[in-house]
């Protein structure tokens, strides 16, 4: 990229900076979850996992900046009044991972 004049951060310092915003807006932790099983080593179908999770510091904080720069960038849409114009609506969704 250097031989048409294009500079970008190396990728270790791509993945820096994304894991300081990552770390300095969400929490993740490993907590015990209870999933099913059909091993031996589970009870009545069930058994405790350590699972990963994760949620923001600051929710409400979160989706403002998000609706933000979306409002900035023109990316919001707008429903020709099904929504109010009062309201904002979102929709947020999770993964829970394995099956």
């Amino acid at each position: 990229m250097s031989s048409i004049d294009v500079s970008i951060a190396s990728e270790r310092q791509m993945r820096k900076r994304e894991a300081e915003f990552v770390n300095s807006v969400f929490v993740s932790e490993m907590i015990p979850l209870i999933v099913p099983s059909d091993s031996a080593d589970g009870s009545d179908g069930s058994k405790s996992k350590a699972s990963p999770f994760v949620y923001a510091k600051d929710l409400p904080a979160l989706v403002v900046e998000f609706l933000e720069q979306h409002y900035r960038h023109g990316n919001l849409t707008w429903h020709n009044g099904m929504i109010p114009d009062t309201e904002i609506w979102i929709k947020i969704g999770g993964d829970k991972g394995e099956k």
